[in-house]
């Protein structure tokens, strides 16, 4: 007989399965560090949109009015907001209005309540909607009008709202 050198095939076959195996768990797990990344993000985008808002009431003294989904509302565009629908805000803050970083399209919903669907004053908010699902994640930016009326849920697993 000769001295033959390799792998046999069930060795090879071992091998692949384990390699197999290790890089599910690894898939499993990076999957849910990319939603973690997203829903950071999403948190953080939420609060600067909220210190825009309280600062725009700040400076003029009333909440900026409701807009359709996907149109900035007039304290990230200085008030442009034309019917053709303005998605580029000319805040350096909100270099866009798009959340189309957190998958194919979602939008942000700028949300102005007050004296609407009988909640009180002031009932304001921001949504982030999917088009085919309506609203996957809200946050309160002041909410003492429809606090007990409307649930700004879901909420962002493991992030706080202000409330």
């Amino acid at each position: 007989m000769q001295n033959q050198k390799g792998f046999t095939i069930i060795e090879l076959i071992v091998v692949i399965a384990i390699i197999g195996i290790l890089a599910g768990i690894v898939m499993v797990n990076v999957a849910q560090y990319v939603q973690k990344s997203k829903d950071a993000r999403l948190h953080e985008e939420f609060h600067q949109i909220s210190v825009a808002a309280n600062t725009y009431y700040a400076d003029e003294g009333i909440w900026a009015e409701d807009v359709n989904q996907g149109v900035a509302p007039s304290f990230v565009t200085n008030g442009d907001n034309s019917a053709n629908g303005n998605t580029s805000p000319v805040d350096p803050l909100f270099p866009s209005w798009s959340a189309s970083w957190y998958g194919t399209g979602y939008t942000y919903d700028y949300e102005n309540w007050s004296g609407m669907y009988g909640f009180g004053s002031p009932c304001i908010g921001i949504h982030l909607r999917d088009a085919s699902v309506g609203v996957v994640h809200g946050y309160p930016i002041e909410n003492d009008g429809c606090k007990n009326a409307f649930n700004w849920t879901p909420a962002i697993p493991g992030l706080d709202h202000p409330s």
